[in-house]
């Protein structure tokens, strides 16, 4: 019996909870309608509909209106012969034969060195512009979508991808594969010259008499070069690249020491910094043979040992020999014209080499390019 009323107490403690629940919730407040024609397009490739297409589909990834079906609305303007209907007063008679609360419209314009993207919400019961946006693009035709979603993203307070916003709306901010995709590119390609000082062994080569296989040089040598530069990444602040850079090294001491530095680097394309590394091939005259007991060379043209090896002799035959360049660099600009300072560092076991060199090019557009490495020993 208790049991049967504890069960009756707690049915009722429960059924106005119950009551509430399945009462059913009274509807949400319906979204405004939204009309949307099409976008006017001055001097622009993309057709007014198709605008107007790329607009009803942002608007409707927002879910803030209720956007009207277009080919509703595409019978109302062939039937009232209004397809150009871009001013307030066609919009709201548009708008009422929809019965839309709101239409919107605008016009994207080509200016040669920008795109214009206009936006106007138009009160159709009120019979007036409610609202009007006007943005600045970069002119970049392949993007036109990305403007639009920015656009409307700004036009109705949504939050926006500020990336992509800079790279549609800032030429002077950075290049990168959307604002600069049809554009052409800077060539840094040109002559570049500098020092390269050795040291250890190959300092001590240069500095021997002739007659006993030095060069009587200085370990200071004046070098030049051309550099080819080949770009194959570029996006954000930084472009990926590869540099060519063939040199002649010691002319100014009666040398001639060819060389060949193949660099794979990054540059910064605001602030000019770079930063690469490759191989260097270059060729330098060798002598075959090994130190006696009493500390000097002897040359060896045939024949095999494990003492034997190889340095630098001017009685010696050519010889490829290899490294690894490091450098660094920045590019300083005045006006159209680049000037790259360049540090390099070439480490081995023996002797190492270190330098500078410097270059130069002239811009080809006024965008913030720089210009490449130019670093070879």
């Amino acid at each position: 019996m208790k049991s049967l009323r504890f069960l009756l107490l707690l049915a009722g403690m429960a059924s106005p909870a119950l009551a509430q629940n399945l009462t059913p919730s009274p509807l949400a407040a319906p979204r405004p309608k939204l009309g949307i024609l099409s976008l006017d397009a001055v001097n622009i490739v993309t057709h007014p509909i198709i605008l107007g297409n790329m607009a009803r589909l942002e608007v409707e990834r927002q879910n803030r209106f209720e956007v009207l079906d277009r080919y509703e609305i595409m019978a109302v303007l062939q039937s009232k012969q209004a397809e150009n209907c871009y001013g307030r007063s066609c919009l709201v008679e548009v708008g009422k034969a929809i019965h839309a609360d709101k239409m919107l419209s605008g016009s994207l314009e080509n200016y040669e060195k920008k795109y214009v993207l206009t936006l106007r919400l138009i009160d159709v019961r009120g019979d007036a512009i409610e609202r009007t946006q006007v943005t600045e693009f970069l002119p970049l035709p392949a993007e036109v979508q990305g403007m639009i979603e920015i656009s409307l993203r700004q036009f109705f307070g949504q939050p926006v991808d500020t990336l992509l916003r800079r790279r549609l709306t800032r030429p002077n901010d950075f290049d990168n594969a959307i604002n600069s995709e049809n554009a052409p590119r800077l060539n840094t390609s040109g002559p570049r010259m500098g020092y390269t000082l050795l040291t250890g062994t190959a300092a001590e080569a240069l500095r021997r008499p002739r007659a006993e296989g030095g060069f009587n040089a200085n370990p200071v040598l004046f070098q030049f070069g051309y550099q080819f530069e080949t770009m194959y990444l570029n996006t954000g602040n930084w472009q990926a690249l590869f540099e060519f850079v063939p040199m002649i090294s010691g002319l100014d001491q009666g040398l001639f020491i060819p060389s060949l530095t193949i660099l794979n680097g990054i540059r910064h394309n605001v602030r000019g910094w770079e930063f690469a590394l490759g191989p260097n091939l270059r060729v330098v005259r060798q002598s075959r043979g090994f130190y006696d007991a009493n500390g000097q060379w002897q040359r060896v043209d045939a024949g095999t040992g494990a003492d034997y090896e190889y340095r630098i002799d001017s009685n010696g035959d050519p010889r490829l020999q290899t490294g690894v360049v490091v450098a660094v660099g920045k590019t300083f600009r005045s006006g159209r014209l680049n000037l790259p300072v360049n540090a390099f560092f070439l480490p081995g076991r023996h002797h190492q080499q270190l330098g500078i060199s410097f270059g130069f090019n002239a811009r080809k557009m006024s965008k913030p390019a720089t210009a490449g490495l130019a670093a070879n020993p």
